[in-house]
């Protein structure tokens, strides 16, 4: 007879036997209970196994409303899992959220890594969904599904909307500091600071400039822990269920075909990471939460978003994401398709011809005239398209 040993840990993924049958199959009385407790909890499980248990890792909190966004997100993230013939089983987790938590978020990545991996010990999961979307939670959550090494599916909740200050569209944390120099120098009034006040409070989700949470959701999609354009969708948009649903279904495609984090966070796509991180002027954080790499690359930035560039981060879903800094960099990229054919989910784009790179699922150059009707202006040559004038 087998000895089962439930929260042992995981073991390789690509044994023909699933880990969560080690807890429900079988005739005795602790394989009894095991099932009784997810039919008590309204989950579907048989005494043969065989199904994928899928855990929903939700980190949704009223304390937090960058993640608030994830709250509605759940439901088709189960939705997936389901219809691709897995069992979800949702779960709350630690909700880090910058603008609350005291002294910082940051004290806590390590207790949420660590929540993660032993619920994952600990509990009959196959698989897990990552739902996640503020600074210290996606790398913290990555970090523990990443140590328990079972198949792993991140889900973000998107950038809140921008907010109009006197006529001028103003991103989160960096426009606050700066108005709050012109309150304190006497050059915005008791009104004025009332007014910033109530349009700042414009929606849940994260801060909408290229700060931690932008830049790790990103680097989460490069990793290839996300579904492809999906890191970019803003909070609320109607993209995002489908790209959640989708999250699940790969979540049980993953356990199938035993896709585990450590056969995907090679040092090639760590090295892909890094790049990615100098093409969009992202967050210093970041290398913080990259601490695998090791070494400098000194890659240009070819995209411009708010902290120092133009744009706010969720105008980055409509210029093609994160597929498109790919394509841009792809010369120096490791492992990346040919660009000609880099795959794009069509709910990610629904207007696939507008702006620069999608058509029939192939990526084309931004050629000059393209640059000229975009930028106002003829540059000199594709170099200089290539290199930092590209706003994605």
């Amino acid at each position: 007879m087998t000895e089962r040993t439930p929260g042992a840990g995981p073991g390789p993924p690509a044994r023909a036997r699933l880990r969560s049958d080690a807890w429900f199959t079988g005739d005795d009385e602790v394989a009894m209970a095991h099932r009784v407790a997810f039919t008590s909890a309204g989950l579907e499980v048989s005494r043969r196994g065989g199904r994928p248990v899928i855990g929903i890792a939700n980190s949704a909190s009223e304390l937090n409303p960058c993640n608030l966004p994830l709250r509605d997100l759940a439901g088709a993230v189960r939705r997936g899992v389901v219809e691709a013939g897995g069992i979800p089983a949702e779960f709350g987790s630690i909700s880090l959220g910058e603008d609350l938590m005291k002294p910082t978020a940051m004290l806590y990545r390590n207790l949420l890594a660590v929540e993660i991996e032993e619920m994952i010990r600990a509990y009959p999961l196959d698989g897990i969904v990552i739902l996640a979307n503020c600074d210290k939670t996606v790398p913290g959550a990555i970090m523990g599904a990443a140590s328990a090494d079972i198949p792993t599916v991140v889900v973000t909740g998107g950038a809140r909307p921008a907010a109009v200050f006197r006529g001028e569209r103003i991103g989160t944390g960096t426009a606050l500091w700066r108005l709050w120099d012109e309150r304190r120098t006497g050059r915005l009034g008791d009104d004025g600071w009332q007014a910033l006040e109530a349009c700042l409070a414009c929606g849940t989700g994260a801060c909408n400039t290229m700060g931690t949470a932008s830049t790790v959701a990103l680097l989460a999609e490069t990793l290839g822990l996300m579904i492809p354009g999906s890191s970019t969708i803003p909070a609320g948009d109607p993209r995002a269920p489908a790209a959640a649903a989708e999250a699940g279904r790969r979540a049980v495609a993953a356990v199938t075909g035993g896709l585990v984090p450590s056969a995907l966070l090679s040092p090639a796509a760590f090295g892909n990471a890094i790049r990615v991180l100098h093409a969009v002027g992202g967050s210093t954080n970041a290398v913080i939460h990259l601490a695998a790499i090791s070494g400098e690359a000194a890659w240009e930035r070819i995209a411009e978003v708010n902290i120092e560039g133009t744009y706010v981060a969720f105008e980055a879903a409509r210029r093609a994401g994160v597929p498109r800094v790919i394509y841009a960099s792809s010369n120096h990229a490791v492992g990346f398709a040919p660009r000609a054919s880099f795959p794009v989910p069509d709910y990610a784009f629904p207007e696939p011809d507008t702006y620069y790179g999608v058509s029939n699922h192939k990526w084309r150059f931004w050629d000059i005239s393209d640059a000229k009707r975009d930028l106002g202006y003829e540059p000199q040559d594709n170099a200089e398209v290539w290199r930092g004038k590209i706003e994605v």
